[in-house]
């Protein structure tokens, strides 16, 4: 029983396909194919405070977010959008397992949401292939993005937290 959470990432024109067979061979979701499956995610905020007394000695800085991601089709699309920033809307779709037992078909229940999203940095790595313990491990990229405003919401519970990155 896995109760590790699958990720999907959907960018408008990018994600298009990139979950097909075509694209990422053996890993791919059929019923994800124009989004990005996302293998590791990161991204945080801190607010700075005394380590003396725990006193807030500042404002809130927002974190770039990072994903760990196949080699896809959306790849070169990323990396277009990094030499040539326009701004993108991301979707992270969260899903988990669907019954208590873990059984059951995966369902949503948390979303990041990314507006005004540039590309900040993309990073390609492949396994050392002459290392058997990497068999069958294929090449990924590390992208991260920064943006204007995030908007992060929990259906089940039906919570929502708001925030820009903006004049901080």
């Amino acid at each position: 029983m896995s109760l590790a959470y699958n990720i999907y990432l959907e960018i408008a024109d990018i994600s298009d396909g990139a979950n097909t067979e075509e694209s990422i061979g053996q890993f791919a979701v059929a019923e994800h194919e124009d989004e990005i499956s996302v293998l590791q995610f990161h991204w945080g905020m801190t607010i700075p405070t005394d380590r003396l007394s725990g006193q807030i000695t500042g404002n809130r800085r927002h974190e770039q977010l990072t994903i760990k991601k196949h080699l896809d089709a959306s790849s070169p699309l990323l990396a277009q959008a990094l030499t040539n920033p326009v701004p993108l809307e991301c979707t992270f779709s969260f899903f988990r397992p669907g019954d208590i037992g873990g059984d059951g078909d995966p369902e949503p229940f948390y979303e990041i949401m990314l507006e005004g999203a540039k590309v900040t940095n993309i990073s390609v790595t492949s396994p050392d292939v002459l290392d058997p313990a990497n068999d069958n491990m294929p090449a990924f990229e590390l992208v991260t993005f920064a943006y204007n405003k995030v908007t992060a919401s929990h259906e089940p519970g039906g919570t929502e937290f708001e925030d820009t990155w903006t004049g901080e």
